[in-house]
């Protein structure tokens, strides 16, 4: 600011620049982090919740049956990918007791 000489708005106020998207996207940013605690991990409405607000981000695309056929394929994948290493992962640990 200095370098341009240039001052800040004497009306800047934050609440002009926080609407409605910016605070989901903060949030869409934030809050899986509380997936870590375990109060909010074994929580199924607060996955649910975030389930809601990613869905509601999410922008649905104009795809040919093709590319809806692919990437349901694709998310079905990670699906079970996630299931095969959380389940090798619980086997592992029933190994070791």
């Amino acid at each position: 600011m200095r370098s341009i000489s240039a001052a800040a708005p004497k009306n800047f106020h934050w609440q002009d620049y926080l609407d409605f998207s910016t605070i989901k996207l903060i949030a869409s940013v934030f809050l899986p982090f509380l997936f870590l605690l375990t109060t909010f991990n074994k929580s199924k409405w607060f996955s649910l919740a975030m389930m809601i607000l990613y869905m509601d981000i999410a922008e649905w695309p104009d795809y040919s049956s093709w590319e809806w056929f692919k990437n349901i394929a694709i998310i079905f994948s990670w699906f079970a990918f996630l299931a095969g290493g959380r389940w090798i992962r619980l086997h592992s640990l029933q190994i070791k007791k």
